[in-house]
Formats: structure tokens, C-alpha cells, sequence
């Protein structure tokens, strides 16, 4: 009893969602980290000139992004990566959020019966909604009509599990929430994390690092 009631201090404490057997504790902890850039696009536009007839900086982002990874050019790499210019204004670090009630519940029937899904946590989507995180939280609250950007996985400690994600804006809008789900605008949603606005116009970009930490004890 004094064990599960430090476990449920702990957890009224951090509001992170928490499954007990034994004598194990499995912890989830998620740190989100979103950084906006402003983007030289003129420079972009010169060196790559069919971009200057896409009307949306998402096309255009998506364009590059293609040409740099098909290209394997460190160099190239390297040059487009200098034309965004990180806003110090646009940083934000959120550290233990909440982990939603339907990717706990996700969870444990993958341990009955597992499916391809369950490697699929990796689209992003940014949104405009105010209302404080909760464990029942479905998805974003109030859209940007952004497309969803599916981040690039990464391992990192053998205990972390990280997805990045560049999204590039296609308007002046305040930016205050984010989801990461297992399906491009649908499926299970594993966290929704509410911050301080990111003040952005047509041709900002926010980089968002996703991360969930498990920890193994007793």
C-alpha cells in the first residue's frame, strides 16, 4: 500500500499516465521541442527555379526536401540548411506532457494482438487551440489546415523514441498546440502538447521534436 500510494503521489504530481504490476513501474515521460526558422526563400527560389511557380511554401519545401534527399550531396545539404535562420523568439521546450488514455489503451492491446500501426507514431500536426492538455485528448483542437508532416524516426539511448518534423506556414497564425498521431489526420493520438504561441507568417517554418522516455523498475 505505501508503495502504490507514493506511485499515485508521483503521478498526481507530474499528471503522467502510469501502469502498475508488481512490483515494476513503467514511466512515460514526453519532452516536445519546437523551433521556428525564417527562411530565405529568395536565395532557395534562384537555386532552384521551379519553386517560384508553386503558390504554397509547403509545395516548395516538400520539393527541396525531395531534391536534397534523392541528391545524397552533403554539400547541398548543408547550403539549404543555411538558408533557415533560427528565431529565438520561436523556441519553445516542453517537458512532461501528457500522454493520452487511447495510446495507453493502444498499448496493451498491441500486446494481445500487434499490428503495423503500432510503428506509425510519426505524423505531426500543428494547431491554433488554448484548451490545457488532457489524457482524453483525441487529436489537435483547432486546425491550421496545415498538411500533416510525417517526422523522420530515431532511437536515441535505447530507452527513447524521438520523431522530427519541419512544417512549413501558409499564413499569419499563433501557434500553440501539437499532436503526434499513427495516422496521417487520424488514427490513435499518443500526445497533445499545449505552449506558449509561436507567432508565425507565410514561410516560417517550426521544426517540432517529438520524445517519449520509458524507464524499466521497480
Amino acid at each position: 500500500m505505501k508503495i502504490l500510494s507514493k506511485v499515485k503521489r508521483f503521478l498526481m504530481t507530474h499528471d503522467l499516465p502510469m501502469v502498475v504490476m508488481g512490483g515494476g513501474v513503467i514511466q512515460g515521460h514526453t519532452t516536445l521541442t519546437a523551433q521556428k526558422f525564417n527562411v530565405n526563400w529568395e536565395a532557395l527560389e534562384e537555386r532552384f527555379p521551379i519553386i517560384k511557380h508553386m503558390r504554397k511554401y509547403s509545395d516548395k519545401w516538400d520539393y527541396i526536401r525531395a531534391v536534397v534527399q534523392q541528391s545524397n550531396d552533403l554539400e547541398l545539404v548543408g547550403w539549404v540548411d543555411s538558408m533557415r535562420t533560427l528565431d529565438p523568439t520561436g523556441h519553445r521546450r516542453v517537458r512532461n506532457r501528457l500522454v493520452t488514455t487511447e495510446f495507453v489503451d493502444f498499448v496493451v492491446d498491441q500486446l494481445i494482438a500487434e499490428t503495423s500501426e503500432f510503428g506509425d507514431f510519426k505524423f505531426h500536426q500543428c494547431g491554433l487551440g488554448v484548451t490545457a492538455e488532457n489524457i482524453t485528448d483525441s487529436g489537435i483542437e483547432t486546425d491550421t489546415g496545415i498538411a500533416v508532416e510525417t517526422g523522420t524516426q530515431v532511437e536515441t539511448d535505447h530507452d527513447t523514441y524521438k520523431s522530427v518534423a519541419t512544417m512549413t506556414m501558409d499564413a499569419t497564425e499563433a501557434i500553440r498546440e501539437h499532436v503526434v498521431m499513427s495516422q496521417s489526420g487520424a488514427g490513435t493520438c499518443m500526445d497533445r502538447t499545449l505552449f506558449a504561441a509561436i507567432n508565425v507568417v507565410s514561410g516560417n517554418q517550426i521544426e517540432f521534436t517529438f520524445e517519449i522516455s520509458f524507464a524499466a523498475g521497480g
